[in-house]
């Protein structure tokens, strides 16, 4: 009992939940000697839930690091409890923290600790958008609003970074709305067919206010995760010269005009994407891919990858630096520039959406990606 106990207790520390009381006790069991290996074992599951495939250090690296917080606190007269549970924070801090990035061409890279943002600094993106209803007026959204938006006889009520529209029924021809994010902004959807959308930053989404005719379809650019509500209709996404088809399933876009590619992921169901000229049936765990001259290809891919911007993640594999940093200008609402030559160097890693501009900027020149930033919205990638 005393373990499930600890374990618990070790959890809701790490989630920031404990009370002062589950503070003191789960420090009294971690004093335990015999508790040591299940606090081990809490922690390796810890760690391996953040970074399942690229850890930034080994197994041995990790002791070694324990050993030195150990020491090092032994030195202030913390007890055994206080080092355990500072080393397992400082571990989980990096799990989350750490921008495991590396090249191609293997190179060892040392586990980035969460640093002190600089003056000069950018927050990360958050819940933000805008809506324009059929009239042409605009409604600012944000993570704090609280209201119920009227359109005719429609009602859109938003809660924090959701959006949700009655499914009630309507009559005559449809109002159409557009949801936007900035740079820097996202904001989740329920359509009045109960489909949930999840819109990345710098993206639109059009729909009408109800679907009453024979099939639902949505406009999209940028990019956009959704979870299609079943229905006997036929979904519809359109998407720079993509067309995605659906009953109900759950699925990716991505169709930003700065990338070369338009992208479809299949995480459930079947789908049809159709190009200009052909089109193909996906199974879950592939993508389709547009490309500019409307050739289109289909690949297997790792759907928790492709969504990873949804959870919380920057997931790049064999990317250039132009492709991360375009990412990254969109979801910091900055400016990237060149100087000199751009690396041809191709790059895998994880980084935190949580993280601040310069923490990100730190861990990537961990991967000898140098930058200067400029008053703040202007990063400039270094020779």
């Amino acid at each position: 009992m005393s373990n499930e106990r600890l374990v618990w207790l070790f959890k809701r520390h790490l989630d920031k939940l404990t009370t002062p009381e589950e503070e003191q006790e789960l420090f009294r069991l971690i004093d335990l000697p015999e508790n040591e290996p299940v606090i081990r074992q809490v922690m390796q599951e810890a760690w391996n839930e953040f970074s399942p495939q690229h850890p930034p250090f080994t197994p041995a690296e990790g002791d070694r690091m324990l050993r030195n917080i150990t020491r090092e606190r032994r030195r202030s007269g913390w007890t055994n409890g206080r080092i355990w549970i500072a080393a397992a924070s400082v571990t989980v801090l990096i799990a989350v923290a750490a921008i495991m990035f590396h090249r191609t061409q293997p190179v060892t890279i040392s586990p980035i600790t969460q640093v002190a943002p600089t003056v000069q600094d950018v927050a990360p993106g958050s819940n933000k958008a805008v809506l324009t209803l059929a009239d042409g007026s605009t409604v600012t959204l944000d993570s704090t609003g609280q209201q119920v938006i009227r359109q005719g006889g429609v009602a859109i009520r938003q809660q924090g970074g959701r959006l949700q529209y009655d499914n009630a029924a309507t009559t005559g021809a449809p109002a159409y709305n557009v949801l936007a994010t900035p740079r820097g902004g996202q904001f989740r959807i329920t359509l009045p067919d109960g489909t949930g959308v999840w819109l990345n930053a710098a993206s639109s989404l059009r729909y009408p206010t109800a679907f009453t005719g024979t099939d639902r379809t949505v406009e999209l650019d940028g990019e956009a995760y959704f979870e299609v509500a079943a229905d006997r209709r036929l979904f519809h996404v359109k998407a720079r010269g993509m067309e995605v088809t659906v009953f109900g399933t759950r699925f990716n876009i991505m169709a930003y005009a700065d990338e070369q590619l338009v992208k479809t992921t299949l995480v459930e169901g079947k789908v049809k994407v159709a190009g200009k000229t052909t089109a193909n049936i996906l199974e879950p765990g592939q993508q389709a891919r547009l490309a500019p001259g409307g050739e289109l290809s289909v690949v297997p891919v790792n759907t928790a990858d492709e969504l990873a911007w949804k959870n919380g993640w920057f997931v790049f594999q064999d990317a250039d630096i132009a492709t991360v940093m375009r990412q990254l200008s969109r979801w910091y609402n900055v400016e990237v520039s060149y100087e000199g030559p751009v690396s041809k160097e191709l790059f895998s890693g994880k980084i935190g959406r949580t993280l601040t501009l310069s923490q990100v900027l730190q861990g990537l020149a961990q991967s000898n990606v140098h930058s200067r930033m400029e008053e703040g919205k202007r990063i400039i990638i270094l020779p």
